[in-house]
């Protein structure tokens, strides 16, 4: 479904600014504090802010991908020494800006900070990245133990007897007795 132009510009300014007055001003309407608001109502314009967002979020495989070079990242060729005037030593590295920007790493940076010695720029953190990875793939499961009093360790054991009574066919009952033995012999340690 095609919107008008004037909705279609709001929408537009909308997504940019996130405020529907000033949307609805830029887009030509003659009374943008009412109509602004009343517009987010409309079926088609709604529709189409949603199908914009949806279009330009980043799906799941880019999320990974992005967060998969953070984690794996080499700084070392983007490093350049910078060697004291005096000394002839290296002091300090900076970062070699053009050659990241080349390779399309820019989005590797986090932050750039103006000091008196020059920009500080911040990288995304390596770790955190993989960290991220990992728990997406599933390879960091969590563990809870629980500690039982003798009291309900007893009880379950009695409610595991009672479930093994129910059992009717002598391998699975068999099998269950085993599996609760396990159980209650973890549970004590």
């Amino acid at each position: 479904m095609s919107l008008p132009n004037k909705r279609r510009k709001f929408v537009g300014e909308y997504l940019k600014c996130w405020n529907a007055t000033r949307a609805a001003e830029l887009a030509g309407y003659k009374k943008p504090r009412q109509q602004g608001s009343r517009l987010l109502t409309f079926v088609d314009v709604a529709g189409e802010i949603s199908r914009r967002l949806n279009e330009s979020a980043m799906k799941s495989d880019e999320v990974l991908a992005r967060l998969t070079s953070h984690g794996r990242i080499d700084m070392g060729p983007y490093l350049d020494p910078v060697i004291c005037e005096h000394c002839g030593s290296v002091n300090q590295l900076r970062v070699n800006w053009d050659k990241l920007k080349a390779d399309g790493l820019t989005h590797l940076i986090k932050s750039i900070t103006p000091t008196k010695y020059g920009d500080k720029i911040e990288f995304h953190d390596a770790q955190s990245a993989l960290g991220m990875v990992g728990k997406a793939h599933g390879l960091f499961k969590e563990r809870h133990e629980i500690g039982l009093d003798d009291p309900t360790r007893q009880l379950l054991a009695q409610i595991g007897l009672l479930a093994a009574a129910c059992i009717t066919d002598p391998a699975q009952r068999e099998r269950f007795e085993s599996e609760l033995g396990k159980m209650m012999e973890n549970s004590n340690g």
